[in-house]
């Protein structure tokens, strides 16, 4: 399951008629047009911009955060680049701190945002998941390739995550004393490990059943990009 997972934006006060419709297209995997995908972004709030991030140019936290760590050209001032960065949602001030933005992400390589999950750690979680719990993974991404998650299974497949994440969680009580060993970095080790500790793949499943049911209780769809 090596896609991410993403959150698509969610229907605009007073514009979910035309967004359940143009919606269907996307759910049946057909083909959408250039101008319904536009018409459909115009009218839909975006990931980003629905989890409260602090915004540059607006909040005084995001312009400092942007200041330290954004790359910028040589001699570029920070009024300039404040300027420059006016209106962008920090979302990465949240990774780890919102169950919408996990740790467990592909986008510190640039081309998914921090809204998203890496599927493919799932994969390295069997400790944890059943067959048949790994399996509905497997089918959330195959089904992905030609539609989309709508929210409400976003938010039943979350809660299937969480059950099982308790569920190893209790057994492994029940045999002995819970060590805490979870990195809160854990993006590169477990995208590149080949075994992870059980703590470390309970910590994995939990956070992604809570990021399935933050955005799918928002009304967000999730897709699945290559």
């Amino acid at each position: 399951m090596g896609l991410d997972l993403w959150p698509l934006g969610r229907p605009k006060r007073g514009c979910e008629a035309e967004w359940n419709k143009l919606m269907k297209t996307v759910y049946a995997g057909k083909e959408e047009s250039e101008k319904a995908r536009m018409r459909r972004d115009k009218i839909s709030i975006a990931p980003w911009a629905a989890v409260g991030a602090p915004r540059v140019g607006y909040d005084k936290e995001a312009d400092d955060w942007a200041i330290k760590n954004w790359r910028r050209k040589p001699g570029m001032s920070d009024a300039a680049l404040i300027k420059y960065l006016r209106g962008h949602y920090a979302i990465e001030m949240l990774v780890g701190k919102c169950d919408g933005i996990p740790v467990y992400s592909h986008a510190e390589f640039g081309i998914v945002d921090e809204t998203s999950f890496r599927g493919s750690f799932l994969e390295k979680c069997r400790n944890v998941l059943s067959k048949d719990v790994l399996l509905q993974a497997w089918m959330t991404v195959v089904q992905a390739w030609t539609t989309v998650m709508r929210p409400e299974a976003a938010v039943a497949y979350g809660e299937n995550l969480l059950a099982s994440a308790e569920k190893a969680a209790a057994a492994k009580r029940r045999k002995s004393p819970v060590k805490r060993s979870i990195s809160s970095k854990l993006r590169s080790k477990a995208s590149g490990a080949d075994r992870l500790s059980l703590d470390e793949q309970i910590d994995i499943v939990r956070a992604a059943g809570r990021w399935y049911i933050f955005w799918g209780k928002l009304g967000h769809p999730i897709w699945a990009y290559c």
